[in-house]
């Protein structure tokens, strides 16, 4: 049993609901040191006081590239547009969409595989949101083979010929290149090479637990997290990084554990997009808020939500995709005393149902208005979010003791109460939690 505070008040919870898909539970704290030295570079912050397991010792293999990317890009003119394999690594794969072609220098994404998956899936998912941007994306065969960090040497030769050949062929921003990776075994690379990677976005679910210093301090962070395995290691991370003047966003998302959908690519690429162009996170415009005051869960919320997803899931694509797609936006969740308070990207059901008359007449038949849909689906999130921070017994970190009045710590008893009542808002294939 594990226990959290509500209050002052621990409320007692089984192995079965750790998180918000009762998938929580700590798959070990074996990565610790070595994740956390990899993400974020090379110099410990001390004062969490979380143990390193005695038997595992501290990586030793060196991930720094030797690429300078101001150095390397020579290239003042990207010729032609298209997917090819590169001269030397016929397995990593570049995209370069039509914006790109001609004489101005674009943005570099280097998107790392994920779960063993080819650089031909990674360009398909990445093309149609590179066209509508311009950006050049880099697709590298696995950088870091599967394995424990400190028994698993990184190919960072290749990624150094990679990157300098990219550099060297194609236009390319120098202070705008990003890495993506949904991997765990990638951070021992994007972690200690701000040098180069200007931006970085990891979403996997393991996070460090006692976060080092990026090498550069205009190196900003987002962690991408899913609802399906979300840790409090991103949040404490984020926390004390911001403490020691860096910056890291935190965002919840609606898919499948490590998945990656289309929508995550352009979520991911407006994030880049508006942090170069802003580089002060203070003067970019502030994410929408559609939930103050949370309004409270009850039963009858819970059937609400799930009449009218229901319905939705049973949209033709034209709807519940594309159109869908188009209204996509990033609002504020609260989640405890987290602050600022993450990000979550959903999509705004006014606007889409102000375009289909078949999607309001469904919220209609669910008793919803479009703003009450909205401010429920924040509302389930922050439950769950919140409770995922706040059931460690260790826990002192964002989400802290929780006010028992207050509407977010009675959505959270509630939701642990009728956990049943929110089974099918969840099913991966007809729920709303793989659909932001």
């Amino acid at each position: 049993m594990v226990e959290w505070k509500v209050g002052g008040t621990r409320v007692q919870q089984g192995a079965a609901g750790r998180d918000a898909a009762g998938r929580s539970g700590r798959r070990g704290r074996v990565f610790g040191f070595v994740v956390l030295g990899a993400l974020l570079g090379a110099c410990l912050i001390a004062g969490r006081g979380v143990a390193q397991a005695q038997d595992q010792p501290e990586p030793t293999m060196d991930a720094r590239l030797t690429v300078r990317p101001h150095e390397a890009a020579t290239a003042t003119r990207t010729a032609q547009a298209g997917e090819f394999s590169l001269d030397s690594l016929p397995d990593y794969l570049v995209y370069v969409p039509q914006k790109c072609v001609g004489s101005q220098r674009c943005p570099l994404v280097v998107q790392f595989a994920w779960q063993t998956r080819p650089p031909k899936e990674m360009i398909d998912l990445w093309r149609p949101v590179a066209e509508k941007y311009g950006i050049i994306v880099l697709a590298p065969k696995q950088v870091v083979e599967p394995g424990f960090f400190f028994t698993t040497e990184p190919n960072r030769s290749n990624l150094d010929i990679a990157l300098t050949q990219v550099l060297g062929k194609y236009a390319v921003d120098p202070d705008k290149i990003a890495a993506i990776s949904r991997e765990i075994r990638d951070v021992v690379i994007l972690g200690t090479n701000s040098n180069v990677f200007s931006r970085v976005i990891m979403g996997g679910g393991d996070y460090p637990n006692e976060p080092f210093r990026p090498q550069k301090k205009g190196v900003q962070l987002l962690a991408d997290l899913s609802m399906w395995f979300l840790r409090k290691d991103a949040f404490l991370v984020a926390q004390e990084l911001r403490q020691a003047g860096y910056h890291m966003d935190v965002a919840l998302t609606f898919r499948w554990i490590n998945d990656f959908q289309v929508e995550d690519v352009e979520f991911n690429t407006r994030w880049l997009l508006a942090s170069w162009a802003t580089p002060d996170p203070a003067a970019r415009p502030a994410p929408a808020v559609v939930a103050d005051p949370l309004p409270l869960l009850t039963s009858e919320a819970a059937a609400q939500m799930t009449i009218f997803w229901t319905s939705f899931k049973q949209k033709p694509d034209s709807i519940k995709n594309a159109a869908r797609l188009a209204h996509l936006h990033e609002v504020v969740v609260p989640v405890g005393k987290e602050q600022p308070q993450p990000l979550l990207w959903m999509t705004d059901m006014a606007a889409l149902a102000a375009q289909y008359p078949s999607v309001a007449e469904d919220l209609k038949k669910a008793g919803l208005t479009a703003q009450q849909h909205d401010a429920y689906r924040v509302a389930i999130v922050s439950a769950l979010a919140t409770r995922v921070l706040a059931n460690d017994p260790d826990f002192t970190g964002p989400a802290g003791v929780l006010e028992a009045n207050s509407v977010l710590a009675k959505n959270v008893v509630f939701y642990e109460e009728h956990r049943e009542e929110f089974k099918r808002l969840f099913d991966h294939e007809k729920g709303m939690w793989n659909t932001p």
